[in-house]
C-alpha cells in the first residue's frame, strides 16, 4: 500500500505541484534560488545516503518506503528549479543537459514505458534473472543490476518506440474526427 496507493505517495505530488508554482511565480523563484543550490548539495547528499541505507531504493525496503519516495522527489524538484534558475541565467549546463533530446526522447514516450515497464521486468527477472543471482557476490551482483538496467532500459525505449508507431500514432489520427465544439453557454461554477 505504502508503494501504490495515492495517499501514501501524496507527498511527491504535493512537492511537485510546489515546484509547478514556484516556476510560474517569480517572486517565489527569487526568494528560493538564493538557498538552492545549498539545498539541492543537501539534497544529494541526503539521497546518496537513503539509496545506500536502502539497498538502492528497493522497493519494498521500508526505508525506501517511508523516506526513500520523498527524498528522490526532493532532489528531483531541487533539479528542476537549479535547471530554471541557471537557464534564466544564462549559465543553463543543467538545463541543457536535461533537454538533450535523448532525454526528450524517454520524455515523449514516458507513459508507454511506464505502462509496459512492469510486465517486461516480471518476465525478464522471472525467466533469466531469478536463478542467475543466486549465491552472486556483491560485485557479481552489482554487476548483473547494471547490464539488466542498461538492456531492460533498450528494451523498453524499443517497445515504446512500436508501441508508439503502431497503436499511438494511428489512435492520435482519429482525433481530427472529433472536432471541440464551442458552447453558447457561459460556464457555471
Amino acid at each position: 500500500y505504502a508503494y501504490e496507493l495515492t495517499p501514501a505517495r501524496m507527498d511527491a505530488l504535493t512537492i511537485g505541484a510546489l515546484t509547478a508554482v514556484i516556476v510560474r511565480r517569480r517572486d517565489l523563484l527569487a526568494i528560493v534560488s538564493p538557498h538552492l543550490s545549498r539545498l539541492t548539495w543537501l539534497s544529494v547528499a541526503i539521497v546518496v545516503g537513503v539509496g545506500l541505507g536502502s539497498g538502492g531504493f528497493a522497493r519494498t525496503n521500508q526505508i525506501t518506503l517511508t523516506l526513500g519516495h520523498s527524498v528522490l522527489a526532493i532532489g528531483s524538484a531541487c533539479l528542476i528549479l537549479v535547471a530554471i534558475r541557471d537557464t534564466a541565467g544564462g549559465s543553463g549546463r543543467v538545463g541543457t543537459i536535461l533537454s538533450s533530446s535523448l532525454l526528450r526522447l524517454f520524455g515523449k514516450h514516458s507513459y508507454a514505458i511506464y505502462m509496459i515497464h512492469l510486465p517486461i521486468h516480471l518476465a525478464i527477472s522471472r525467466c533469466f534473472l531469478a536463478g542467475a543471482v543466486l549465491g552472486l557476490s556483491t560485485g557479481q551482483y552489482l554487476c548483473v543490476q547494471a547490464v539488466y538496467f542498461v538492456a531492460g532500459t533498450a528494451l523498453l525505449l524499443g517497445t515504446a518506440l512500436v508501441f508508439h508507431r503502431v497503436i499511438e500514432r494511428p489512435v492520435l489520427k482519429l482525433k481530427r474526427h472529433f472536432v471541440a465544439r464551442r458552447s453558447s453557454q457561459p460556464a457555471k461554477g
